[in-house]
């Protein structure tokens, strides 16, 4: 059985570093994973986004399979580090300096 819905099956390599529950702990990983690492992750998920959200919405959360939970957290993820890639690139760093100084503490999506 596939850690993911089988048409994901392509995103698992990054399931150990990106499938993280809270919002805090995702933007940790962004800040102290590499630019290399990051770009890697984004240049997986792009692609799959859209349909990652429709197979998503298919189906009301409290539904949605342990496969599907998995998928979830990676796509919050790639929300966390998608300005990093698409915006900021090398002056990610700088951005993370304040963020944290600035930790999240509570986010809509720990509610999940």
């Amino acid at each position: 059985m596939s850690a993911l819905p089988d048409k994901f099956a392509a995103l698992e390599p990054f399931l150990e570093v990106w499938s993280i529950e809270g919002a805090n702990a995702r933007d940790i990983a962004r800040s102290t994973r590499s630019a290399e690492e990051r770009q890697a992750f984004h240049a997986a998920m792009e692609p799959l986004i859209a349909s990652a959200l429709d197979h998503l919405d298919a189906a009301p959360l409290a539904d949605h399979t342990p496969a599907d939970h998995r998928l979830m957290l990676l796509a919050l993820s790639f929300a966390h580090i998608s300005p990093s890639v698409a915006i900021l690139g090398a002056d990610d760093e700088r951005h993370a300096q304040s963020r944290r100084r600035l930790p999240i503490t509570r986010a809509p999506a720990d509610e999940y």
